[in-house]
């Protein structure tokens, strides 16, 4: 009975040292990820506190897009942002600048009012006859 109590033991502790082994990887791994996301809210803060709206023509859609660039790096690449908060990325590429447009202007679920004012003339001119300012007076 005890070479058999000694088996299982040596089993359950080889078990405990395997489960070990994997806690003490997970930690690691999760002490990796927490460095990277604090990383990069470090870049956002700084990147914030670094540009003054409307000084050297920064608007609100320059830091937006700069905190996507943040924000989208993945592990093991380098967050666009040195010490003192200023941009190191790259400002120019087509996706940015989509990105900036649609920042720039947001979508409303009306139309502009140039585009109803457009619209109305186009219509006037074929489909009715519009009074003049003195006519609609009198």
């Amino acid at each position: 009975k005890s070479e058999a109590a000694l088996t299982e033991a040596n089993k359950k502790a080889m078990e405990l040292t395997n489960r070990v082994a994997e806690l003490e990887l997970l930690l690691q791994k999760s002490e990796e990820d927490k460095e990277f996301y604090f990383d990069k809210l470090r870049g956002v803060e700084a990147l914030v506190q670094a540009n003054d709206l409307g000084t050297n023509g920064i608007t609100a859609a320059h830091v937006v897009q700069r905190i996507g660039k943040v924000l989208s790096v993945e592990q093991g690449e380098e967050i666009p942002i040195d010490e003192s908060g200023s941009f190191t990325g790259n400002d120019n590429d087509a996706e940015d600048d989509a990105m900036m447009d649609v920042v720039a202007e947001p979508s409303s679920p009306y139309p502009a009012a140039s585009d109803l004012l457009q619209e109305v003339a186009d219509e006037g001119s074929d489909d009715m006859d519009l009074m003049s300012p003195s006519e609609l007076m009198a």
